[in-house]
């Protein structure tokens, strides 16, 4: 869903690469901040009209993904281009301010 980058057009298809990992901050009075980075490894041509900051994401079911991620939609947090036509999208369950 194309929310920003492109707001009147439909949805497509398109694949990547799905990562999720734990990270551990250690915060100033040395208790940890637990958290989970999730990202979506892209190729950029496959987004036509691109994809930025406020986009969403929904999961296709397909037989070599988490089944917990069949219809899921995920918030695009951040973009990451790595110059030679392939991207990351950092992605989040909710938006900061708790809409989907």
């Amino acid at each position: 869903y194309r929310v920003m980058s492109a707001p009147n057009e439909a949805p497509y298809i398109a694949r990547g690469i799905y990562t999720s990992r734990p990270i551990d901050v250690e915060m100033q009075d040395s208790t940890i901040l637990s958290d989970q980075q999730t990202s979506l490894g892209i190729t950029i041509s496959e987004f036509a009209q691109g994809i930025g900051k406020g986009d969403r994401v929904k999961f296709a079911a397909v037989p070599d993904a988490p089944a917990h991620l069949a219809g899921r939609v995920m918030w695009v947090a951040d973009v990451d281009t790595d110059g030679q036509g392939g991207g990351e999208l950092l992605l989040r369950a909710t938006k900061p301010d708790g809409d989907l």
